[in-house]
């Protein structure tokens, strides 16, 4: 999910005017990637992926398996403060497990 927040984070800093933000992240993604995604991504049929959000849910399910997100989801669902871990340690690790999971 990192790649995703990032790209989104430097996507938002630019505008054009009259142009879609989903129109600009479409067009820029594939700068945004190298070796395996990069081929990934030009080896899908043209016309196939249509918006932003098609594009970010193809990503993520070629690049984000199943067991990892099964994974992430279960240290969200049981998780708990460790005894010598301060509340805010515990707090910080918990919001990046729920940042590392996609939606």
């Amino acid at each position: 999910m990192d790649h995703i927040d990032i790209f989104e984070e430097i996507c938002s800093t630019t505008k054009a005017n009259g142009v879609p933000q989903d129109y600009l992240h479409c067009r820029l993604f594939s700068f945004s990637l190298a070796d395996k995604a990069h081929r990934w991504l030009k080896s899908l049929s043209p016309g196939s992926i249509t918006s932003w959000g098609e594009c970010r849910a193809s990503f993520l399910q070629q690049f984000f398996t199943k067991a990892r997100s099964a994974a992430l989801k279960n240290k969200i669902s049981t998780f708990q403060q460790v005894g010598t871990e301060s509340f805010y340690e515990a707090w910080e690790l918990f919001k990046e497990y729920l940042r590392n999971c996609p939606p």
